[in-house]
């Protein structure tokens, strides 16, 4: 029901480690754990990531799987990206330079409100399109950068404190909602939950005056 044009990314998934990944106290090199991507922290790329664990305080970019306390969130593999305020503030990033395509009109993914996501250095709005336990589903306006190259960067904000998911990556065919559309969908699951509650309660009604 979708037409997404997903050739110009890389492990948009990070579903495609070279196994197998052996940690060096913890740590993986990026370019095995992540092909495709380039991991930064403090904006500095860093050629090796934490697998399985996270940081307890420092700024972090981690690979998670299966055998990982913190379940991915879709597949085998999800990173998390962990921002700090200590340590003078850094930040944990992850980019891919790709063409755009020029059908695409948007950039769709698994990820946070928390987190700065540009191209090229120009940040993108992105929109909130439903909440999850671990992560939003969000979409950002990529349209006037069809057809050029760049890096898509996906960077923590330092004020999160909590564990920022990002995976399911995808550049769309699709627009970016209009607002209305947004309201409509919201009062349109509001009427929804209304009408089963009105159902329910008109069921529990009849049941009590058979009961009586």
């Amino acid at each position: 029901m979708t037409a997404h044009a997903q050739g110009t990314l890389e492990n948009p998934r990070f579903e495609n480690p070279g196994l197998p990944l052996s940690p060096n106290n913890y740590f993986v090199p990026t370019a095995a754990a992540i092909p495709g991507w380039t991991a930064y922290v403090g904006g500095v790329p860093v050629s090796s990531i934490v697998y399985n664990d996270v940081n307890l305080g420092a700024p972090a970019f981690s690979l998670h799987g299966m055998d990982s306390p913190l379940k991915p969130i879709q597949g085998n593999y999800s990173v998390i990206l962990q921002g700090s305020k200590i340590f003078g503030g850094s930040s944990a990033a992850v980019g891919q330079t790709r063409p755009i395509p020029s059908t695409s009109m948007s950039l769709r993914f698994y990820g946070s409100m928390d987190m700065e996501v540009t191209f090229n250095g120009n940040p993108l709005s992105l929109i909130l399109l439903n909440k999850e336990l671990n992560y939003d589903n969000l979409v950002a306006d990529i349209s006037m950068f069809a057809g050029q190259t760049g890096e898509i960067r996906f960077t923590s904000n330092l004020s999160a404190s909590h564990l920022l998911y990002l995976d399911n990556i995808r550049l769309s065919t699709l627009p970016i909602p209009e607002p209305g559309a947004l309201t409509l969908l919201a009062f349109g699951l509001f009427g929804l939950g209304w009408r089963a509650h009105r159902t329910h309660q008109a069921l529990f009604t009849r049941t009590q005056t058979t009961l009586q």
